[in-house]
């Protein structure tokens, strides 16, 4: 079981912790606040569906950015800790859009009508829903935005000590740095595609207002293909399994189909704009999964699975002597500077 063993790597860590906790406290309380003004009917109209779709993202995306952050020290992967400053940016991002993706929905009920009784609004007007949860979605906002400054300050200290650890492995030589890139690349691109995958279809299983829709089992049978794919991805790719990789390569190739067709869909439906732009950025990640999984598949039998077994074998290194931080522990080790007198003849 891996530990941050390093100020830089302990610090990161923290900062992970206390956005996860402080993000997923200030979401819990907008999700119940607006659940006690609204009836059972709201699920009736899309309107009603927004709070929750949001919800499901940014707890999900918080839970799966806390696995990543422990999963990038682990591996001392600086491809994946500069994705993840990516990634919280865009959870920023997306954490700007979400105060009036709320207050339109939250206006739209308050001009529809429960069926069966027209004089009866979804959303009381007078309602001051509004006013209790603005704080906390703008403190939100803040949390996100301030997190994302640290951690980029954090991923620039933690280059250092990531970047020595490839130049041990692989040293000076510039054709297995490009390799090694290609490969890092490709798996970073994996984990975090599964993020994008995986919440788009969480907000497909929320907007499904029963269970009787057939859209609704597909979505759940296509969560475990996606992450039945993801982990078959990175096994394939760091073992050089080409079989694998082609299967996983052409099974992405389908899922670029789908997301295709779900985004023609929803560019029908103008309430679900925030969907759709989701659904395009995952098809791009996708996109990009792709190409980078058939440029490491090129380079199969080039060296880059014993560049894995050698970078595995210093991470779990249990002896402090083998710490690859060291510069006097690597294999062109350092020799201590040994006292002498200089004599004048």
């Amino acid at each position: 079981m891996y530990y941050p063993n390093t100020t830089w790597t302990r610090m990161f860590m923290l900062l992970a912790l206390v956005q996860c906790v402080g993000a997923l406290f200030l979401e819990t309380y907008v999700v119940l606040t607006v659940e006690d003004h609204l009836p059972h009917e709201a699920m009736q109209v899309p309107s009603g569906h927004t709070v929750p779709m949001y919800a499901s993202l940014f707890i999900f995306g918080f839970a799966y950015e806390l696995l990543l952050f422990w999963d990038s020290l682990r591996l001392h992967s600086m491809i994946q800790v500069v994705g993840l400053c990516i990634y919280n940016l865009l959870l920023t991002l997306y954490a700007i859009f979400q105060p009036r993706q709320i207050r339109d929905a939250l206006d739209r009920l308050s001009t529809s009508f429960i069926m069966g009784d027209p004089k009866r609004p979804i959303l009381d007007p007078d309602s001051p829903v509004w006013q209790e949860i603005k704080p906390a979605l703008f403190a939100l906002i803040w949390v996100l935005a301030v997190g994302t400054a640290v951690m980029c300050f954090l991923a620039y200290k933690l280059h250092a000590e990531f970047a020595w650890l490839v130049y041990k492995v692989i040293h000076a030589d510039i054709k297995m740095r490009r390799r090694v890139l290609t490969l890092e690349i490709n798996v970073a691109l994996v984990k975090f595609n599964f993020f994008f995958i995986l919440g788009f279809l969480i907000q497909n299983i929320v907007d499904s207002r029963t269970t009787v829709n057939p859209e609704f089992g597909m979505t759940i049978a296509g969560t475990f293909i996606a992450w039945s794919v993801a982990v078959s991805g990175i096994i394939c790719a760091r073992r050089e399994n080409k079989k694998g990789t082609a299967v996983v390569i052409f099974v992405y190739c389908g899922g670029v189909a789908y997301l295709v067709y779900k985004v023609l869909k929803l560019l029908k439906k103008p309430d679900y704009y925030m969907l759709t732009i989701f659904a395009c950025i995952t098809l791009f990640m996708l996109v990009c999964t792709i190409i980078a999984a058939i440029l490491c598949f090129a380079n199969y039998d080039k060296g880059l699975k014993s560049y894995g077994e050698a970078k595995t074998r210093d991470i779990h290194s249990r002896n402090p002597s083998e710490n690859p931080i060291l510069l006097q522990h690597t294999a062109y080790g350092v020799r201590p500077f040994l006292p002498h007198r200089m004599t004048i003849d």
